[in-house]
């Protein structure tokens, strides 16, 4: 099975409303939690580092406060803004775990995948890196939440 990957984030996060947000995080964290559950067994690296950067936990929170504070606030520019730059995060880390998943079934197809396992490193340290943005964007929005107060 072949996942597909927005290739053009910043395009697609530019048309996407407030309302898809929510789709968003529900269908990253419903790839995230099927990874986790050992829906996708594809060996400890991926399952290790989503279980350490407690990313579906995160995702969750969000999915919470962005209920409670998006139509409250959808007027604001800076809430609105922090709303799109977190949806561009999540679309990221979605396509990043699309990407590996297609590069594990892809592998798994072929003889070598009887002799050594696939290597998704460079995704893994993407991962990483777009999950520290997403913790970023998250502490800006409770900050500018706060204000607004």
């Amino acid at each position: 099975m072949e996942y597909i990957i927005i290739e053009n984030v910043g395009t697609v996060v530019g048309l996407l409303s407030n309302d898809i947000l929510s789709t968003v995080l529900s269908d990253t964290s419903s790839l995230i939690l099927s990874i986790v559950n050992g829906k996708y067994n594809y060996g400890n690296n991926l399952y290790n580092l989503l279980e350490e950067l407690d990313i579906l936990y995160k995702i969750n929170i969000l999915k919470n406060i962005i209920k409670k504070y998006e139509k409250k606030y959808e007027k604001i520019e800076n809430i609105k803004y922090n709303l799109l730059g977190i949806k561009n995060i999540i679309l990221h880390i979605y396509n990043i775990l699309l990407k590996i998943l297609n590069k594990i079934e892809n592998y798994n197809k072929t003889y070598i995948s009887y002799i050594k396992r696939v290597n998704y490193n460079k995704e893994l340290k993407e991962l990483k890196k777009y999950d520290k943005l997403l913790e970023k964007r998250f502490e800006l929005l409770l900050k500018i939440l706060n204000i607004m107060k």
